[in-house]
């Protein structure tokens, strides 16, 4: 934001008087001399002065406006700046070398003056490039509106109609949202389910407490950091501003250190130094690939991809690998059916009693789809005491026996009925062919005996398969996670052209998995649900979380860990958008890398032979002037291109 210390006295009347001095000035010499140096000295003067008057209305005066508006001006409108103090100083430099009767004059002065024409072009190009990106930002800004009166804690009514103003918690009843005015995502929200600012109700009705306001709100901190930061969302961006000021003291410095060895070419020399330091300060680039910057923002915000912060933004663009998480994420959270093998003497009722008996009151899945079953069956359901479960593996307990005795029941995978001492080696060539049909076999045993095969039958998600191959499209590679058997992963990665299969992964083991991905992959993203894989999006350089937008920030902003892992919260569990996510970060980063290329080179490659004298000082300002045709080209090619086009998400 704009400091106090902008807030004084406004120069731009100060300056449209001298402005309007030295224009008549200007016109009394020249109906006494119309060739004198004087007459040209005083019309850049009046030049350098009304562009300087114009800069000093948007750079230095702070709007009456609100916080966000004033940034995006700043930013993103007040390029005129530079070129009207490089204007100046080139003027001032004139009259320096006029007053001491030194040579240089004429070059600073024509110099001058294609500055001048220069950004006069870079501000009409740069107005009209940033018109559709400012529109669509103010367009988010407003359904982000912040009402002062909405507190932490307080309630809200959800009906038709209404346009959340806060990122909320349903307490009771059920809507359908829209997020965003036109044409956004729509999605379903019920008790005990976050609601973030931005969303507009549908349909239904509820009751709500809000838990973020202002610039904690999901979708309202990206945007806020980049605003105040641009900088923070593109590594490009970044190197600019921390390397151009003193690149082009460097190339001032030098040339004036070469015009002193030269011996009486200080003026020309000087005058060529600082129009090529000026003629890099005069292109929109940085101001377009703000722009670019800022449209790959808003259009991920109307993905409904709430970014943690902008550096979230700028990671995610440097992603190599992607982590999806199998339960959930990629297969659907709920079997869709429930098979029955019994082994030995035992019946499919005796099998399901005792399954839906360990299972009973227990929150997973699986368990209610068990104890569903027994109960269409009418089945009554064992007894089971001492219940005990172990995250990944399964469920232990105990039954009585025919003598009275208690028998451990055990019911899970392969592995956790090795650590219970079952054997099940006479199965396993069973269990492994039903596993390659893509079963998930859950193994049923009592008193140390394998009973009975519970065949879980786990569809893939929709858009599952659509999702790995834009990781390949976008040159990312996908990796599967879950804690199942490595036959049943593998047929899911064979299914979806996953090569890289990371299988019988514990919940409490899958950080640790992650970071030994990040060490051969590089930057790595876990795709996943809070609620299911925490411990794996804690470990992930970049960590895109389903259905959590609207969550309060010190939820949103978990899992976090010592290596600066970023929360990319969804507005919803599409898992084609949340790879979506990560392409347009990409793509965003190659535009603002070819924007800063387009604009920057050709002055750069001007630059030198500039500066040392060995081409005329106007060369500089006329690459400046190429650039930003070329820029301007671009942008009237890209605005020619159908609708689908111009956002292509894959930066090749």
């Amino acid at each position: 934001m704009r400091s106090e210390s902008s807030k004084g006295a406004d120069p731009a009347p100060l300056l449209r008087t001298l402005a309007l001095v030295f224009s008549v000035g200007a016109f009394a010499l020249a109906l006494i001399d119309p060739r004198s140096e004087a007459l040209r000295l005083s019309l850049s003067t009046a030049a350098a002065a009304a562009l300087l008057g114009l800069a000093s209305r948007d750079w230095l005066r702070p709007a009456a406006r609100s916080g966000w508006s004033r940034v995006l001006e700043h930013d993103l409108g007040g390029a005129l700046a530079p070129s009207a103090f490089a204007a100046a100083a080139m003027v001032g430099l004139a009259w320096g070398l006029r007053v001491l009767g030194k040579s240089g004059s004429g070059t600073a002065l024509a110099a001058s003056v294609w500055v001048v024409v220069a950004a006069a072009v870079a501000e009409v190009v740069g107005h009209a490039s940033l018109r559709p990106t400012l529109e669509a930002a103010r367009g988010i800004l407003g359904a982000l509106a912040h009402d002062d009166e909405i507190e932490v804690g307080s309630m809200m009514e959800l009906r038709v109609g209404t346009a959340v103003r806060a990122d909320v918690r349903i307490l009771e009843g059920r809507v359908t949202l829209e997020l965003w005015a036109a044409g956004g995502i729509s999605f379903e929200r019920g008790e005990g389910e976050p609601v973030p600012a931005g969303a507009i109700v549908r349909g239904g009705a509820a009751t709500a407490r809000v838990t973020a306001t202002g610039r904690d709100r999901a979708f309202a901190r990206l945007l806020s950091d980049a605003l105040e930061r641009s900088d923070r969302a593109s590594p490009g961006l970044r190197t600019l501003d921390r390397s151009a000021p003193w690149v082009v003291a460097a190339l001032v410095g030098f040339a004036v250190a070469v015009g002193l060895v030269t011996k009486g070419r200080i003026g020309p020399t000087a005058a060529a130094a600082l129009v090529t330091g000026a003629s890099m300060l005069v292109p929109p680039a940085r101001r377009l690939a703000v722009r670019d910057q800022l449209a790959g923002i808003v259009e991920a915000c109307r993905r409904g991809a709430a970014f943690r912060d902008a550096s979230t933004f700028a990671r995610a663009s440097g992603v190599r690998s992607a982590i999806i998480c199998a339960r959930g994420t990629l297969l659907g959270g709920t079997p869709d059916g429930c098979d029955i093998e019994p082994l030995g003497d035992a019946t499919r009722d005796d099998v399901l009693a005792l399954a839906a008996g360990v299972e009973a009151g227990l929150p997973h899945p699986i368990a209610i789809l068990v104890g569903k079953l027994a109960d269409a069956r009418g089945i009554r359901r064992e007894v089971v005491r001492n219940v005990h479960v172990e995250p990944g593996l399964g469920v232990r307990g105990e039954v009585a026996g025919v003598s009275g005795r208690m028998q451990e029941v055990v019911v899970g995978s392969r592995t956790h009925c090795l650590h219970a001492h079952v054997a099940t080696a006479e199965h396993e060539t069973r269990i492994v062919e039903l596993e390659r049909r893509g079963r998930d076999v859950v193994i049923v045993a009592r008193g140390g005996r394998a009973i009975g095969l519970l065949l879980l039958q786990t569809p893939l998600r929709h858009g599952a398969l659509a999702a790995v191959q834009r990781l390949h499209d976008i040159e990312v590679e996908p990796v599967l996670l879950g804690g199942g058997t490595r036959e049943r992963l593998a047929s899911i990665g064979k299914a979806l052209d996953i090569e890289n299969v990371r299988a019988e992964v514990l919940p409490r083991d899958r950080a640790a998995e992650v970071r030994r991905v990040a060490q051969t992959g590089g930057r790595v993203a876990v795709i996943g649900r809070s609620d299911l894989d925490g411990q794996a999006l804690g470990a992930a350089d970049v960590a895109i979380a389903l259905d959590e937008a609207g969550n309060p920030p010190d939820l949103r902003e978990e899992p976090r860990n010592d290596r600066g892992a970023g929360t990319i919260a969804l507005a919803h569990d599409q898992l084609v958008s949340a790879v979506d996510v990560l392409a347009l970060a990409q793509a965003t980063r190659a535009r603002v890398s070819a924007t800063l290329l387009v604009g920057l080179v050709p002055v750069a490659l001007a630059a030198l032979p500039v500066a040392l004298g060995l081409v005329r000082a106007t060369y500089a300002p006329l690459a400046a002037l190429a650039a930003t045709v070329a820029l301007g080209a671009r942008d009237l090619v890209a605005a020619a291109l159908p609708e689908g086009e111009r956002m292509d998400d894959n930066p090749g």
